[in-house]
């Protein structure tokens, strides 16, 4: 048997079994996590047109999650629109805000 990598597209209904908190800037759903854990970032088109910002965005959010030790839940996070003009460090607290939610 294969051992492909869980993704969401495998599994359609993980935003209606997976519980949610966010606030202006991000969203993130989280369920504990029977698999090895992954961390997925979505960063969609409506935030920003630009795919050089949303890739931008994308590095910032797995950079700060790679320091983060203990996270063993599948965590998916949605970065919403006003994230585009925040600092690095405004981004920070943001996040850190949201995951001391979980």
């Amino acid at each position: 048997m294969k051992n492909t990598p869980w993704s969401l597209r495998a599994d359609p209904e993980f935003f209606t079994r997976a519980t949610s908190h966010g606030n202006r800037v991000f969203v993130v759903f989280w369920e504990k996590a029977l698999k090895p854990p992954t961390i997925n970032v979505i960063v969609p088109k409506t935030t920003s047109i630009k795919a050089v910002v949303r890739n931008k965005l994308k590095r910032q959010v797995k950079s700060l999650l790679s320091q983060e030790k203990s996270l063993p839940k599948t965590l998916v996070i949605v970065v919403k629109r006003p994230a585009v003009g925040l600092s690095f460090a405004e981004i920070t607290s943001n996040l850190v805000h949201v995951l001391g939610k979980i």
